[in-house]
C-alpha cells in the first residue's frame, strides 16, 4: 500500500535534468508552509521516458502543485546534537500553476 501526499509551492531555484543508463528524471525543492507558517522544503524527483516539453517553465519561483510518494530521511548535522529530518517526494503528478515570471509576491518561502 502506497502514501500520497499532495502540496502545493514554490521552486527554490530551476529543476535539473539528469540522465542514467536506466532512467531520466527531473530533481527539484519545493518550499511551503506548515500550519503554522513555519517554511518546510521537500526535495522532489520526477521519473520519465522523456523529459516533458513544458520543462523550461519549472524555475526558480514558479508555483507547482504536486502529489507523489512522501519519504522521510533522519540525519545528524555534524556539530550539531538534535537530529534533523529530510523531506523527499516521488513525484506521480506536477502541474505549474503559474510561472516564474508571473509569480511576484510577498510570501516568506520565495526563495
Amino acid at each position: 500500500m502506497a502514501i500520497y501526499s499532495t502540496l502545493t509551492g514554490r521552486l527554490t531555484e530551476d529543476a535539473k535534468v539528469h540522465s542514467t543508463e536506466k532512467a531520466k528524471f527531473m530533481t527539484f525543492t519545493v518550499a511551503t508552509n506548515d500550519s503554522k507558517g513555519d517554511s518546510i522544503f521537500v526535495e522532489c524527483i520526477r521519473f520519465y521516458n522523456e523529459i516533458p516539453k513544458n520543462f523550461d517553465s519549472f524555475k526558480k519561483r514558479a508555483i507547482v502543485s504536486l502529489s507523489g510518494e512522501p519519504s522521510v530521511s533522519i540525519y545528524q548535522p555534524e556539530g550539531e546534537t538534535k537530529p534533523k529530518a529530510s523531506i523527499q517526494i516521488n513525484v506521480k503528478m506536477v502541474e505549474i500553476l503559474q510561472k516564474a515570471k508571473d509569480a511576484t509576491t510577498n510570501d516568506p518561502t520565495a526563495a
